[in-house]
This record gives C-alpha cells, structure tokens and sequence, in this order.
C-alpha cells in the first residue's frame, strides 16, 4: 500500500502556517530572552553597586564612633581624668568632640564615661540638635539626673534614684572584655529608652588596671533613618541582620525592635518580618549553608527582584549581614509591557499578512492545479490537451498555464519523435560491432542482439529466457561469472573486467565485458544491461609494445650506468684539481712572504760586504783608529743580528710550509698537537688576510694532542677560512673564533665569523657540490662539499651550520676521538 500523499495546497499552506507559528514562537522566545538577559545583567551590576555602596556607608557609619572611642579612652588615661568624684573635666570634654563634629556624625547618639566609682557622665544629641547633659557623680548626689541643658545649671528633665552603673549592659560588656568591642543591642536607660549600640573601650590608670569604660551610642533609629533615605526614592528594601538573622535595621515602616518605654530589647527574627519581602528573602537565605557571593534573581512576594547578602565583619565584634532587594520592575522600567505590545502588533501584522498570503497562494494552486489535471490526461494517452489561461494576478501562474499548453504540442512532437528514434535505436543495436544483452535479477537473459547470437552461433530463440549459466561449458568460468552477478546485484554499480572466451569456433578471444545495473525508482535492481568489446588485437599488439618497452629499459639502464660512471670520474678529477689549485694557492702566498725576509737578508749581507771592505781598506792603509773600529764592529753586530733573525724568519715559514704540505699528502693517521697545527695553518694562510682588517682567534688546549688525519683538518680550515674571507667579509673586515675541546668520546670545533650571513633559503644547499652565491667571482662551489664529505666519511663525524643574516654563521664539527678504519676515496671523499 503506498504512502497518504499530500495535496498540493496541503503541501504549501502546513508548511507556511507552521514557518509562520514558528517564526511568531521564535521571536517570543528571543525576545523574552534578550528580555532575562538585559534585565539579569543590569539587575546584577547595579544590585552588586548598590550593595557596595550600603555596605561601605554601614562601615563608615559605625566606624567613626568606634575610631573616637577609643581616642576619648585614650586622652582620659593620658591626662589621668579618671578616679575623680566630680566629673566635670571629662564632661567638658565630651561636649567639646560634639562641638567639633558640628553633626558630622549624626549617628552618634550619646557619649558616656562610667568608672569604677559608679559615676557617670554622658551628653545626648537628640532629633532637633540639642543636647542633654546626663550625669551621676557627687554634684548629684549619686542619682542620675538628665538635664535639659548641657550644664547643671539647667533645668532637670528626670531623676532616676535606682540608677546602678556596674548593671548596665554597656559597662557590664567593657569591663567583662580585654577587648574593644561593640556592644549587644540594648535599651538606654534614660526616659527616651531608645535601642542603642555602643562601640566600648576600656580606660586604664597609670598601673593598667581597669579604671572606667568610654561609651559611644549609635541608636538603631540612625540606622534605620540612613537605610530610609537611600531607598526613599526607591521600591527596593534594605535591611540589616545579626549573626542569628535578627532584624538590626531596615529600609521600610514595620514594627521594630521593641515599643516604646520597654525595659529590654527583643529583636524579632528576619523570617518573622511582617513585610513579606524581608521574610522570604531571609527564609530563602537563611536555608543556605553558604551565603552567594552573586546577586541572586528570584521571585519575592509575587515579584522578580535581585538580592544580595553581604556580611559586615570589619568593625570589632560585630557579625551583621546587610541584605538588598531589588524590584526588576523598578530596574527595567515599563521595557517589558513596551516589548509586549510590539510583539501583539507584530502577531496581528503577521495574522493579516497570512491571509493575504493564503489568497495569493491559492492563485498559484489553482494553475498548478489544472496543469496537473491535463498532465494526466497526456500520461493517458490523450495529447495535444489545451488549458484555457483565465486572468490572473499572478504573473508566473499565468505563464505556466501558457508553458504547459505550449509543452502540450512539443510533447505530441516529440512523442512522435521518439517512435522513430527508437526504430533507428533497434537498428543500430542489432547491427553494432560489439554483442549487446540484458539480463534480469534472476540471472535469466530478456534480449540479445545479432552480434551476440553470431559470437555464440546460437539463435536468439534459444538464448532468451534461459539462464545464463546455460552459455558456459566449464564451471569455473560459471562460478566467475556468478561471483559478479552478485557482486553486481549487492553493489548495483556499473562494473568492467576483461575475459577470455572461446567463440563457436573454439579460437580464444579477449573482450571487455560491461555490466551496467539499471535501477527503479526505489533504487531496486529491474535489470542488468551488457556489452563485449573485442579486444583480442588490441591485447596482442599491447604484449608487444610490453616487450619493446621492457628492451628499451634495459638498454636505457645500462646507459645510465655508463653516463654515471664517466660522471663519477669527472668529478674525481673536478675535485683533484679544486685541492691542487688550493696547494698552489698556498705555494704562491708562502713564496710572498718568504720573499720579504729573504730579501732582508740579501741587503742586510750586501751592507755587510761594502762595511766589511771598508774596514779592511782602512786597516790596510794604517787609518783604523778606535773610533773607527768601535763603530765597524758595532755596525757587524747589528747588521749580524738583521741577518740571523731574518734568516730565522724564512728558515720558521719554509719549516711551516713543509709541515702542512706533508700533512695535505699524508693520508696517515699520526699523533700532533693540534693547537701547534693550528698556528702552523694560520702562518701558511697569512697572506691572505694579512693586508685586510680580519682577526682570526683561537681558543684551543696547548696540550691537546690528537691521532688523526692532519691533512684532513687542514682541508676543512683552509676552505672555512677561505669561505669567510671570499663571502662573508665583502669589507675586508671581521672576527673569525676557532675554539677546539675534546672529552673522552669527541673532539668539538666550532668555527664561526661575523660577516654578512648565510640567506635561510641557502641554508640546506650549501654543502651541495658546486653550489656557489658567487659564480661570476670564481667560486666553484667544491669547498663546503670537500669539507662536509671529509667529515662525514673520512673523519666519521657530523657537521652543522646555523647563520642570521648580518650577523654571522657558525660551523660545529663534532668528530670521535677514536677513528675506525675505512677504505677512502679520496678523489670522492667517499668510502
């Protein structure tokens, strides 16, 4: 049964109405989104500054009095006001800070001094600016009197006889604690009974014993009235708890800390709160094991809103936690109801665009519609179908219709067409050189054409419809072809082998058999379609050509082998010549420099015949006074000592010109100094650097002897050497370091100069035979390649080269200290 098909307008309007519910939920969904996001980043910065803020201000608040307690404590053991029975001193003092601070710091309620003695004396700021003196000392009678000045001169406003210093929790608190300290929350004792904390400190005599306590109120009201003015603007809430989530202070009008006139404090647990607000944000934080550090966006009392906990630990013994709420609604403003409304006004814009979409849509079925009609019509047989192409808005439905009636009458032209094409298809098939068949899946043959039916001798009556197993005479080749039937029908791939085959005539023939799958619809195989290709001349003359090319081969390797080896010996000879003309070179430049020393010694003995004969002439003749023969022998002894050391000179350069000539044809390994070799080099090198600025240092052990090949060292300096001074040193000028060091295994030389560099992509060609930078100049390009296969083959070594461009290369040779022996080809430097 096949599968439900959709109807063209099916096809079309699903798919429109759900790209369109699609795109509708889609932009609701990243709108909502953009929406969170926005208001999560704002809402958590200026929640994160807020708090900051409040938490800075908090601390700041409580601070202040607690920095100026423990001055006042300190000044009133320094000037040793404590012990007295009158307390006047400290009271003047008192009511001086509070002229100072001129309001300041109006969270400063009160400033008290109790000693030991039970006396007391504090001054009161009230909510109008004034002050109230409050006392208990001799002047009083040992009650405590609050006056409505600041002076005893003033009227009394109350007398509290029961008052008991040492009682009260601020005293109590100091003198029980080493430690300055903030006190628990309290009531004063005065007749405001106002909640108040104190920040306590200890005042000691000249001996450091306890002597009285120093007291500076800040009334929880300050800090309410503070959290109320930052948020009078504001729908957020701020509120501050203790350790045990006790309300301290908030933001908001709600019933506090105690009534009036009560005796103690009770302060009510955050959960507790009546505001609704204050009570779920202190559930929800106060169920954590760990306060977050982020602000938090939840929903509080049917609202979002981003809070934040932070805890005051700063200041003393105090443990509170200052908590924020703020609404996302105040933050964001009427953003989201704005957005809201854009995305109705979008809705209905995308509702009535459907519609109009719809109608346009159904203009283009409609065409399509008939077009379809008539084209099944033409599947029936019934041609030349003509559809009448009523006005439409739609410019392409009104071709269509017109390209269909048009595609009508080619078809019945084509179809006519193809009738006579298949007829000269049929001919050619049966009358092509190659034999043509198709096979069904089941392996039985449906067609065959004359050529297949001469091949085989058979009529086609005899062929169709039997297997074709039936035309092989051998299994084997029943199995082969059986093998590829399957593999054909498992693959369905078009697939192409040769085979040899005997015809009616038993003569073996080659053809190249074709197998190409035709397939349905559903990618099932309906049927296989053959073709052989008689290649049997093809396959003999491709024998032939075979054997001419594998002869052609042979001939050309042999004269490759031929070429190589004239090569090889080329290059012995290149390479003889490039060492003897490095031999000459030295021959000429030891010549230069013998010649200067010789050339002293001909005049110094020239100078020393004429004196010679002057002297005797004058002895001859009887005129040879002492001056005369002071001064011949004088003139003897230095022109002596001109000869001799000029003689001396030549006799070291010949001596050191020997050795290297005798160390360039020894092919022995020999036991020598190198340092001394070294030198030797150099001497015989001189005048090729003499007359430049180039410095050549070494560094090498004077004790350093080695058992190797010296005239193998001495080709790889001298071409080093004379590397640097052709390539590197274009100015003449320059610093070549050759340092040498042996340990147990190896003999390292370094050799390196300061010219002009080698270019990277250089690098790895130039031990390369005859490859130079400096054709026109005369290089030949053998010195680096002499020097690379005496280290590697002769000496057994390795040699590497790193250089920077206007810096300098560097060359490190790293040979064993003990030589194996090998057969060298010295003309090759190969073994």
């Amino acid at each position: 049964m096949g599968k439900k098909k959709l109807s063209l307008r099916q096809a079309i309007l699903v798919p429109f109405t759900v790209i369109v519910l699609v795109v509708v939920c889609t932009f609701a969904i990243l709108w909502n989104y953009d929406y969170d996001r926005l208001a999560e980043k704002q809402g958590e910065s200026f929640t994160q500054i807020m708090s900051m803020m409040i938490e800075n201000k908090i601390k700041t608040l409580l601070q202040n009095p607690y920095m100026l307690a423990e001055l006042s404590a300190s000044y009133i053991s320094r000037e040793k006001l404590f012990g007295q029975e009158d307390l006047e001193e400290i009271q003047e003092y008192e009511m001086g800070i509070y002229n100072t601070l001129d309001f300041s710091l109006p969270q400063i309620s009160a400033i008290s001094y109790g000693d030991e003695n039970g006396n007391y004396v504090g001054i009161r700021l009230n909510s109008d600016q004034s002050y109230n003196l409050m006392l208990k000392d001799k002047r009083t009678d040992d009650r405590l009197v609050i006056y409505e000045g600041t002076d005893t001169y003033s009227d009394e406003i109350s007398i509290f006889d029961e008052y008991d210093l040492k009682q009260r929790p601020w005293y109590t608190q100091t003198k029980a604690s080493t430690q300055e300290k903030w006190s628990d929350v309290y009531t004063n004792y005065d007749e405001k009974k106002r909640a108040t904390i104190s920040a306590l400190v200890r005042v000691y005599d000249e001996a450091g014993d306890f002597t009285g306590a120093m007291c500076y109120d800040v009334s929880l009201d300050s800090l309410n009235d503070y959290l109320e003015s930052q948020f009078s603007d504001s729908e957020g809430i701020v509120y501050i708890v203790d350790k045990d989530w006790k309300l301290i202070a908030q933001s908001v009008e709600d019933i506090r800390e105690t009534e009036a006139g009560a005796e103690s404090v009770d302060l009510i647990n955050a959960t507790e709160s009546n505001l609704a607000a204050i009570r779920e944000s202190a559930e929800y934080f106060g169920a954590l094991h760990t306060l977050p550090d982020e602000v938090v966006r939840k929903e509080i009392n049917g609202e979002v809103n981003f809070m934040h906990v932070s805890q005051v630990k700063e200041l003393g013994s105090l443990d509170w936690k200052v908590v924020i709420l703020l609404p996302e609604t105040e933050l964001m403003g009427n953003m989201k109801s704005n957005q809201t409304s854009l995305v109705i006004l979008g809705l209905l814009i995308t509702i009535i665009g459907s519609i109009a979409g719809i109608l346009l849509i159904n203009s283009v079925i409609v065409p399509i519609t008939k077009s379809i009609k008539g084209a099944s019509e033409i599947a029936e047989g019934k041609y030349g179908i003509y559809i009448q192409n009523k006005r439409t808005v739609i410019k392409e439905s009104s071709e269509l219709l017109a390209a269909f009636n048009k595609m009508s009458d080619k078809l019945r032209e084509y179809i006519d067409k193809i009738k006579r094409n298949e007829e000269e298809y049929r001919t050619l098939i049966e009358n092509v050189g190659n034999a043509i068949f198709s096979i069904a899946s089941d392996g039985s043959i449906l067609s065959v054409n004359n050529v297949f039916e001469s091949v085989l001798g058979l009529d086609r009556e005899n062929i169709i419809g039997k297997h074709f197993r039936a035309l092989f005479r051998e299994q084997q080749e029943i199995d082969y072809f059986e093998k590829i039937f399957e593999q054909i029908k498992e693959s369905k791939e078009h697939v192409s082998f040769r085979h040899r085959f005997f015809d009616k005539d038993r003569n073996q023939r080659v053809y190249i058999i074709d197998f190409i799958p035709l397939l349905s619809e559903d990618g099932d195989l309906l049927r296989i379609l053959g073709s052989t290709t008689d290649i049997t001349e093809l396959d003999k003359a491709q024998k032939e050509i075979k054997y001419l090319h594998e002869k052609e081969t042979e001939r050309l390797q042999e004269l490759v082998e031929e070429k190589t080896s004239e090569l090889n010996r080329a290059m012995k000879e290149i390479i003889e010549m490039e060492k003897f003309a490095s031999l000459g070179s030295l021959v000429s430049g030891v010549a230069h420099e013998i010649n200067t020393p010789l050339g002293v010694a001909v005049s110094a003995a020239s100078y020393m015949e004429e004196t010679n004969k002057h002297g005797q002439k004058l002895l001859l003749e009887g005129q040879m006074t002492k001056g005369e023969f002071i001064k011949y022998i004088d003139s003897m002894s230095e022109t002596s000592f001109i000869l001799n050391n000029n003689l001396k000179r030549a006799a070291e350069l010949v001596k050191s010109f020997k050795q290297m000539a005798v160390n360039q044809s020894n092919e022995q390994k020999v036991n020598f100094n190198f340092n001394e070799f070294l030198n030797n080099l150099l001497i015989n090198l001189k005048h090729e650097y003499k007359n430049t600025g180039i410095q050549i240092d070494i560094e090498c052990d004077e004790a350093l002897w080695v058992n190797s090949y010296p005239g193998a060292y001495s080709q790889i300096f001298t071409n080093l050497i004379m590397n640097s001074i052709i390539h590197a040193f274009s100015d003449k000028e320059g610093i070549i370091k050759i340092a040498v060091w042996a340990d147990e295994h190896d003999i390292t030389m370094q050799y390196s100069d300061n010219g002009k560099g080698i270019k990277k992509e250089n690098l790895d060609k130039i031990f390369n035979p005859f490859f130079t930078t400096n054709r026109s100049g005369g290089g030949s390009g053998l010195g680096l390649s002499i020097v690379y296969n005496i280290v590697t083959a002769q000496l057994g070594g390795k040699i590497t080269c790193e250089s920077m461009l206007n810096k300098g290369t560097l060359f490190c040779i790293k040979v064993p200290v003990v030589l194996e022996e090998k057969t060298y080809d010295k003309g090759m430097g190969q073994y």
